[in-house]
């Protein structure tokens, strides 16, 4: 288990996503992967995209401003 988190870890290090996880779902490593990689990038994990992230109303575009 631990070197899977290591694995996570430097797999992240070396630009992979989260979503390049070299394990399958049910192996117990996967967790251990998903945890060392959110640790090298100071992540839970359960971070919002950006592109899906609601947008404040001062970011909001004005709507008939162009009108």
């Amino acid at each position: 288990m631990e070197a899977a988190r290591q694995q996570g870890e430097q797999d992240s290090r070396d630009g992979k996503r989260i979503i390049d996880n070299p394990f399958v779902a049910g192996d117990p490593r996967r967790a251990a992967w998903d945890e060392g990689h959110c640790k090298a990038r100071g992540s839970d994990g359960m971070d919002i995209p950006e592109a899906w992230r609601r947008k404040s109303k001062s970011d909001a575009p004005n709507k008939g401003a162009d009108e």
